[in-house]
Order: structure tokens, then sequence, then C-alpha cells
């Protein structure tokens, strides 16, 4: 069982919401690439590290998901992590790249210290934003 819960949490709110995104254990993915390196594999053993990201477009996410190219910064609308490093780690809060408000935009590239509920609110405003509603958020 993970000791962090917020990156928990809000995925299962865009599950309900029925928001597509896209979950990375990114230390598993490590370790499978790292399987032949020891001192990697021992640093690892011990850490989480978690990412959702969510696109404009899936469609093309999908088509290209096993590629770098799902990771192309121009379609993505928001990366949230939360693990071994980042802001908010030690509180079990998330970090986001994405989504940010002028102020915090002004600061860093990324800011943290945000609760699920946080988040999640920042991506309902994002897609409440557009003039066609989207069904999920209505």
């Amino acid at each position: 069982m993970s000791k962090y819960k917020e990156i928990f949490k809000l995925k299962e709110m865009l599950e309900k919401a029925e928001i597509p995104y896209i979950f990375i254990d990114r230390f598993e993915e490590d370790r499978k690439l790292m399987k032949n390196n020891e001192y990697l594999n021992e640093y690892l053993k011990d850490k989480e590290y978690y990412q959702i990201l969510l696109f404009n477009d899936f469609r093309e996410v999908m088509e290209h998901y096993n590629t770098y190219k799902v990771f192309d910064n121009e379609k993505r609308i928001i990366s949230i992590v939360q693990g071994y490093g980042t802001y908010g780690e030690e509180d079990d809060l998330l970090e986001i790249m994405g989504l940010l408000t002028e102020e915090e935009e002004k600061i860093d590239s990324v800011t943290g210290y945000l609760t699920a509920e946080d988040v999640f609110n920042r991506i309902v405003k994002y897609f409440n934003s557009f003039s066609c509603a989207i069904k999920w958020i209505e």
C-alpha cells in the first residue's frame, strides 16, 4: 500500500467523472529498465513516484501510447505528480505542471502542495472554459 493518498484520490475522482487520463508508476518503469543495475534497484526499492497526465486529444495519445510522443508538452493539459522529491511529498500533497495561475507562472513552471480537490477543480474549470460543454463536467 502506498504512503501517498492524494494521487490515488485524484485518480478516483477522474474515473468517477469519466475524465480520460494516463496513470504512470514512474519508479516501477525505471525499475524495469534498470533491472540489471543492482545499485539503482537498491536505491529505488522503497521509493514511490506517480504521475497522472491529461491531454487535449486522447485519440492521438492512445494511437502513440507506447512511444515518447505521448509526453508531447504541447498536447498535455496538465501533469500531476506525487512522490520522492516532489513539492508536497512530505505532506501527502500534489505537484502540477500546467493549469497554473498567472501568479504561479511568474514564480515557477510548477506548483506544489495541492490537494486532490484543488487539482480536480482546476481541471474542471479548464474544461468548463470551452463553449462546447463536455458531458462529464456538466
